[in-house]
């Protein structure tokens, strides 16, 4: 006999119940690859609009907006590589808050020393 406490008690009698399962790990979104997506979908026509995009992508034109910042104002090696990245630890690391905050900064030269010691702290 075997005794489960949840809402309410679950007796079992003969074998006991499966283990659950361990919930799946998180997949995070490439938020530069989603940016470059856009990016490209905007240059290939030059009538096309955020309104446009946004229709396209299902995403508000806010978003579109913040996407384009992120492909044209960050390093462009650096949009290169998190375009082909797949290791979930940087995707994590390089969220879409973290990377419009980046964009944000005034300096070029701030917005490379910030990626930097984002990445060291990744590798280290």
């Amino acid at each position: 006999m075997y005794k489960y406490r949840r809402r309410q008690t679950r007796i079992v009698f003969g074998e006991p119940l499966p283990e659950k399962p361990p919930p799946p790990k998180p997949v995070f979104r490439n938020i530069v690859a989603e940016a470059l997506k856009v990016k490209a979908f905007l240059t290939e026509d030059p009538q096309r609009t955020y309104l446009h995009a946004s229709q396209r992508f299902k995403v508000t034109k806010a978003r579109i907006s913040q996407l384009m910042k992120i492909a044209d104002v960050l390093p462009r090696e650096f949009v290169d590589y998190m375009g082909q990245c797949q290791d979930q630890t940087f995707i994590k690391r390089f969220s879409g808050k973290a990377l419009l905050r980046i964009a944000g900064l005034k300096s070029p030269i701030k917005r490379q020393q910030v990626i930097g010691n984002l990445m060291e702290k990744i590798v280290v």
